[in-house]
């Protein structure tokens, strides 16, 4: 997405808070994330779920919650700041594997000039080109499952490379835990059937954590 409202600058400052954060020594990043007084903020390294493929991980987190506030208590979205440093074996390891996000949409920002994101379409895997100042936006398992099917979530990858550092910035778009997933009524309005059951999001987080891509199978009727 082009010509989105948000400034050049304040896109270069949010990324050069992110890799300042990352640059840091193990034992400052540990101590600024932990100064969090409700606790929603994480650091993390190589955290992976479900990983079928013989591979190793090649990236640090920052996670953040944002509760619901003011005029957006039906939502609860999720900041993280992921961190890509150079691999000296990019064959061997994965930024992070195929998958689909479990949430609504996601709205990336990535840096420019670095090729690392790629989706699964047609059988093969396409790299995503980075667009100066563009935000990358990725239709997730959730809005597959409201929209009854008609949108697909959208499965990519993360590769590495030996050369240089990568930093991004995910914001996913989230419902709070009890809200219900579900397919819309807009989309059954013509007589279509649901395909998929309804669950409440954190059930739906729950599961997708323990068991993958495979809840989608156990979702649908």
């Amino acid at each position: 997405v082009i010509n989105n409202g948000v400034s050049k600058e304040f896109m270069d400052d949010t990324l050069n808070i992110f890799k300042e954060f990352h640059a840091m020594p193990a034992e400052e990043k540990i101590r600024e994330s932990s100064r969090d007084p409700n606790g929603s903020c994480r650091l993390y390294t190589s955290r992976e779920i479900n990983n079928k493929d013989i591979v190793q991980f090649w990236r640090d987190t920052l996670r953040h919650f944002c509760p619901p506030s003011g005029e957006f208590m039906d939502d609860s979205p999720l900041l993280l700041a992921h961190h890509y440093p150079p691999c000296p074996e990019p064959s061997l390891t994965l930024g992070a594997p195929k998958h689909r996000d479990p949430d609504l949409a996601t709205v990336l920002l990535q840096e420019k000039d670095i090729n690392a994101l790629q989706v699964f379409k047609d059988g093969e895997w396409i790299v995503v080109e980075p667009i100066p100042y563009a935000f990358v936006v990725n239709i997730s398992l959730m809005l597959q499952i409201i929209s009854n099917g008609r949108f697909i979530g959208a499965e990519h990858r993360v590769v590495t490379n030996s050369g240089i550092a990568r930093t991004t910035v995910a914001y996913f778009i989230r419902p709070t835990n009890e809200q219900i997933i579900e397919p819309a009524k807009l989309w059954l309005s013509s007589g279509a059937r649901p395909i998929y059951s309804s669950i409440t999001f954190e059930e739906f987080v729950r599961n997708f954590m323990s068991k993958g891509p495979d809840i989608e199978q156990e979702l649908l009727l």
